[in-house]
């Protein structure tokens, strides 16, 4: 059966989900508890929905893996991954030798002389990345292929798992099963959630673990046995070891228990800071990779030193609570439809404000302070940290998974609570909300996002230009390999490509123009500006995209031509 057809059938059941209930007939969580016939029917019909949108959630995981871009960070994945370090893969690269965009493709394949050790090597050039994602996908690798659809596939298993991760999380917070469910119902058929899980990075496993930490904290704190507090000791190795960001959320996370536990006679206080130390001991060997690596660190991360200014942040923010609802083409603006999509984004946004501030009034400290706990301190990290040095790191969306995923868990418990007592306004509220997760999955399938891909999503209008050219050469400076690597992918084999250091350009012009058509990758104004000033050549834009922001980052293709 279709995705249109189950759409279909899907409205339809959320439509009698919205008006066949009764004004009269109003279930509270008591009377489900209690057994009433009219609330089980509401938890019955619920059920049947999320069902489907659990089924819709699965199809859009796992469908259309090979067809969004495969953008820088998943060749760096793919790389490390293979056994290849940044600095081997540009020496072998670097050389001005002709190479055909298949035999760029190799440093992302995994050859049998290829070793573990190679791949722990390659991991410890990028110490800001914590290794547990990229050793899962080697072995991953090992077992399914080198294909990007199997390499993705990993993150869809484990954007699937998510799934009953959050069910048991949100078991454990809260009494009322339909909390769970609606949580469950949201994040399957959640676009942002769903982009992630068909990317090869690290932000679906540490979505997991986020889940399960928060799951486990309040786990041995019911049970406060030991065999509890070293099942949380465990999650917070998993944590540290999947995303250096998970710190902030261990900070949230003791503040949360020594605020719980003041006055407690049962002294949770002291087994949690014993399995919090447990966690961070065995995180000591990656922090000794960082030490030892510091430099590395640094210059790796340097992009996110680069300025922002802060009305872009602030849309960045918004925008990245909005997807997890609502995330179509971000249309022009000025223009209706532009006009259309801020007006939906932001009632999107206004009803995830009315849910958070319904579950912080309404719920115990136990259910909202741990919430918190996960959502604040990583974004507030972030934004200190690009206070104090200027920078861009919290204007990135995948860097907020903890609020995100707390939002989530947030709106599922509005809409099971309101569903018990408004059930007829809920419906519709219900409608909406899940019809708008439907059309951006719909539209969603195949399709790169913009804050996933960044430059690379114009990677297929310039593969357009260079395979419909006669003769293409594509001079490529080594600052832009990863980028020519990610270009790759959509490049048909009669396009020739060399990598050279900026400074052998110059040289590498004269030879190369014995093809017809010669371009340069996205080259700097200083490359293009010595290139015209030392050679009888003039330069000339081959593609330049739409920018959605004058500072927006993108990828220039340039065409080489003689004659001044």
């Amino acid at each position: 059966m279709s995705s249109a057809i189950w759409t279909v059938l899907l409205c339809r059941l959320i439509l009698v989900l919205a008006i066949a209930m009764p004004q009269d007939a109003t279930p509270t969580f008591a009377s489900l508890l209690s057994g009433s016939s009219k609330a089980i029917a509401s938890y019955h019909l619920s059920l049947i929905i999320v069902g489907a949108l659990i089924g819709l959630g699965i199809g859009f995981r796992v469908s259309h893996l090979s067809e969004p871009v495969f953008w820088v960070d998943e060749v760096a994945t793919a790389t490390r991954v293979s056994g290849y370090s940044r600095s081997e893969m540009m020496a072998e690269l670097a050389d001005g030798g002709a190479r055909s965009p298949k035999l760029l493709q190799r440093y992302q394949q995994l050859p049998p002389e290829r070793t573990w050790g190679d791949t722990l090597n390659a991991l410890r050039q990028s110490p800001e990345h914590a290794p547990l994602y990229f050793l899962g996908a080697r072995l991953w690798m090992q077992l399914f292929g080198n294909s990007i659809v199997a390499l993705r596939s990993f993150s869809a298993v484990l954007g699937l798992l998510l799934l009953p991760a959050l069910y048991g999380l949100c078991r454990r917070l809260f009494p009322h099963p339909q909390v769970a469910l609606w949580t469950v119902g949201l994040a399957a058929i959640s676009p942002y959630l769903i982009a992630y899980s068909k990317e090869a990075r690290p932000y679906s496993l540490w979505a997991l673990v986020l889940v399960g930490g928060c799951h486990m904290l309040a786990w041995a704190w019911r049970r406060h046995t030991w065999s509890a507090w070293l099942g949380y000791a465990a999650t917070v190795a998993l944590m540290l070891y999947t995303s250096l960001l998970s710190a902030p959320v261990l900070v949230g996370h003791s503040l949360y228990a020594w605020i719980r536990s003041r006055g407690d006679p049962t002294s949770h206080i002291r087994p949690f800071l014993l399995a919090l130390g447990l966690g961070i001991l065995a995180f000591v060997p990656w922090i000794w990779v960082m030490v030892q690596n510091w430099g590395l660190l640094e210059a790796n991360t340097a992009w996110a030193r680069s300025p922002l200014s802060l009305p872009i942040k602030l849309a960045i923010w918004l925008y990245s609570f909005a997807i997890l609802v609502f995330d179509v083409p971000i249309a022009s603006f000025p223009s209706l439809l532009g006009a259309l999509q801020g007006i939906i984004a932001a009632s999107v946004l206004a009803v995830m404000g009315w849910a958070m501030g319904a579950f912080l009034r309404r719920t115990l400290f136990a259910q909202w302070g741990l919430l918190l706990a996960l959502a604040l301190p990583t974004p507030l990290v972030l934004i200190l940290l690009d206070g104090l040095c200027g920078g861009q790191v919290s204007a990135n969306s995948r860097y907020l998974f903890p609020t995100q995923i707390a939002l989530i868990v947030m709106l599922g418990w509005f809409l099971a609570q309101r569903l018990a007592t408004r059930p007829r306004s809920t419906g519709w509220l219900i409608t909406g909300l899940l019809l708008l997760c439907l059309l951006s999955g719909g539209l969603g399938l195949g399709r790169s996002h913009n804050y996933q891909k960044a430059r690379n999503i114009e990677n297929p209008a310039i593969a357009q230009v260079l395979n419909t050219a006669s003769d293409p050469l594509l001079l490529i400076p080594t600052s832009q390999a990863f980028d020519a690597l990610s270009l790759s992918y959509t490049l048909d084999d009669t396009v020739t490509l060399y990598i050279l250091p900026s400074g052998k350009l110059p040289s590498a012009i004269p030879e190369a123009l014995t093809h017809k058509s010669v371009f340069l990758l996205n080259p700097t104004a200083s490359e293009r500006d010595r290139l015209t000033k030392s050679l009888p050549i003039h330069l000339q834009e081959a593609y330049r995209p739409k920018l959605l922001v004058k500072d927006d980052t993108y990828l220039s293709l340039w065409q080489v031509k003689q004659g001044k």
